[in-house]
């Protein structure tokens, strides 16, 4: 029973603070915000750290979900991945040579290289077109480090496949993180300028009569 009537009390200041269940609605808003600036601050750090765009680092994650793969096996992978490309790209040979034993073109008919995404699409059909298992699994470990062999499972499908998975993917553009960021800033300043306004309102609760009929119900 005393419970109750503390619960009732308790509710019954909400009243007593002009605007503070605005406060809690302002308050859960801003955590709303601030985890969604917080996602997309994550895509635009790793996508730079691998250096692949935002919207690739997007679906190609996605279209290994799919295949059973977890999102730090893929961007891990991922990474591993373009480093190889790139290094291949720059001209060292030992590089070259794991695109060049699959037929994979580096660079396209004007001499420009070619995306991660289309190299990534070649290497589907070249896993997809392998003899065994075993040689699919030789090949993912090969690109793309000890996490790839849990990458042949989104892979194997081929370039269709895996072209079609991604191309199905719901994205957030680049130009829409910067968005999120600048509402992220604007959240917080909205919520300080709250929690300064209700201060006062809580102060003047807190040091009134009212305290002293919360705390006989509480008793």
């Amino acid at each position: 029973f005393r419970r109750v009537l503390f619960r009732s009390g308790a509710s019954a200041l909400l009243g007593l603070v002009p605007g503070l269940g605005a406060f809690t609605s302002v308050a859960g808003a801003t955590a709303a915000i601030k985890s969604l600036v917080s996602y997309g601050g994550e895509i635009r750090d790793t996508s730079e750290n691998i250096g692949v765009s935002v919207e690739f680092l997007q679906r190609f994650r996605t279209a290994a979900s799919l295949a059973g793969v977890g999102t730090e096996t893929a961007t891990k992978a991922l990474a591993v991945f373009n480093q190889t490309l790139g290094s291949a790209i720059d001209g060292e040979e030992k590089a070259e040579l794991k695109f060049a034993k699959l037929g994979i073109s580096l660079r396209d008919s004007s001499g420009q290289a070619r995306s991660t995404e289309a190299v990534m699409l070649d290497v589907a059909d070249a896993i997809k077109n392998a003899g065994s298992d075993a040689q699919r699994s030789a090949i993912a470990f090969e690109l793309f480090g000890k996490k790839g062999l849990k990458m042949v499972g989104a892979l194997k499908g081929g370039a269709e496949e895996m072209a079609n998975q991604m191309a199905k993917v719901s994205i957030v553009s680049e130009a829409q993180i910067e968005s999120l960021d600048k509402l992220g800033d604007k959240a917080t300043e909205v919520f300080r300028a709250w929690k300064a306004g209700m201060a006062g309102g809580f102060a003047d609760v807190f040091s009134g009569p009212a305290v002293k009929g919360l705390e006989a119900l509480s008793v």
